[in-house]
């Protein structure tokens, strides 16, 4: 009974299926995902103009309705978002030895606060 309803959900033409959520809608919460832990938590977005458009491109706002669907947004436009990734790491390195060390930070945001 569960593989022919989740037949029966596949043959909508990605209307849904058993989870109520479109094949683009499962694309976009991936990227996000992805998004939110890209590269582990060690790595973010650049904000300059050429990265910018390549999240743009990446996260163009039409997802497919299947995972066939090339009409609207082609499958390799996801993976522009690698083109506006840095690496973005603090690291506290002992200089003589290069090894790291535990060394005692403080941030201050826009807002002057100390985090």
């Amino acid at each position: 009974v569960g593989f022919r309803a989740a037949a029966a959900a596949a043959a909508t033409g990605g209307s849904g299926g058993v989870s109520g959520l479109s094949y683009g809608a499962h694309a976009a919460i991936a990227s996000a995902v992805g998004f939110l832990f890209l590269g582990g938590g060690t790595m973010t977005f650049s904000t300059d103009n050429a990265s910018v458009a390549a999240l743009w491109m990446a996260t163009y706002p039409r997802f497919p309705q299947n995972a066939s669907d090339n009409r609207c947004h082609l499958q390799a436009f996801r993976h522009l978002y690698a083109l506006a990734a840095r690496k973005r790491l603090l690291r506290a390195v002992d200089a003589k030895s290069g090894v790291d060390v535990t060394a005692p930070v403080e941030m201050r945001v826009r807002s002057g606060l100390p985090r």
